[in-house]
């Protein structure tokens, strides 16, 4: 029987990698958010 950890390996590899996109999106799309929130009250501050 062959190493059978080895044919596993690369579906580990994209859950884990799926995990992290999902994980790296749910925290940088509020930061984004808010940013934008930042920049319109900023450019409204500079505007007047």
């Amino acid at each position: 029987m062959p190493n059978r950890g080895s044919t596993w390996t690369p579906i580990y590899m994209v859950v884990i990698i799926a995990i992290a996109a999902v994980l790296i999106l749910s925290v940088i799309k509020p930061m984004f958010q808010s940013a934008s929130g930042v920049a319109a009250q900023l450019a409204q501050f500079i505007v007047i």
